[in-house]
């Protein structure tokens, strides 16, 4: 383990820390909440109607068209009602999001702004540009597409559990059973694929110090190479 990866803060610590950033947004999150949370019961209730238009219509063989065009037209109604909220609580996650990284960003160039001169002497600007702009970028990502993934997936589930306990509770008791398989094996994912991600990420910082390091050599030699041939030319014109 490096020095770098033994002095990473804690999980709770860093959770604690974006719910902070949230904080000033909140009421943006709570309306995207509200509409992913429209979005997934107008998706839950697309089952329940087809299975009404099942039991009620297409079993029985009782086919009265206005009861049926009724039914469909409301299977219809649930499907625009979750397209629309799905893309607005997306537009509305994204824009919470952006601001989110917004004042992170104007945090930490200010963070930088008061650093001594000795420490831009061992920390190279590409590393510095990439811990600015590709881990805030993650943060992005993060509010943007997993926050919004794990809150629908977690009232998937919730509506699915309902619909079991409805039907038959003891159904739904033994459904519990796989609650704790899946969280074990989320956390074993994260076991794993934590290193790796500190890994790539450090990776990427060093590829971008090079890059930057050599960028400015090569600005160096042919400012060099650009004063050798004024310095011969003028030479030569007197």
């Amino acid at each position: 383990m490096s020095k770098e990866q033994a002095q990473q803060p804690s999980d709770m610590f860093l959770f604690k820390r974006l719910v902070a950033y949230s904080l000033p947004h909140k009421m943006r999150f709570i309306v995207a909440f509200m509409m992913l949370s429209v979005a997934i019961s107008a998706e839950m209730a697309i089952p329940w109607m087809a299975k009404i238009i099942l039991d009620d219509v297409i079993v029985p063989q009782q086919f009265e068209w206005p009861h049926l065009i009724g039914l469909v037209s409301l299977v219809m109604v649930f499907y625009v009602i979750s397209a629309l909220f799905t893309y607005l609580q997306a537009v509305s996650f994204r824009h919470s999001a952006l601001l989110v990284i917004n004042d992170v960003r104007k945090q930490l160039f200010n963070h930088v702004l008061n650093f001594p001169i000795s420490t831009f002497d061992k920390l190279s600007a590409g590393k510095l540009v990439s811990y600015i702009t590709n881990d805030t970028e993650s943060m992005r990502d993060m509010f943007v597409s997993t926050i919004p993934t794990i809150i629908q997936g977690s009232l998937r589930i919730i509506a699915i559990f309902i619909a079991i306990a409805i039907l038959d509770w003891r159904l739904m008791l033994l459904s519990l059973v796989l609650i704790p398989i899946l969280l074990t094996t989320m956390h074993l994912y994260r076991k794993i694929s934590m290193p790796v991600f500190n890994g790539i990420r450090e990776q990427v910082s060093n590829i971008n110090g090079r890059i930057n390091e050599s960028l400015q050599g090569m600005s160096l030699i042919q400012a060099f190479n650009q004063e050798k041939v004024f310095k011969d030319k003028f030479e030569k014109e007197n």
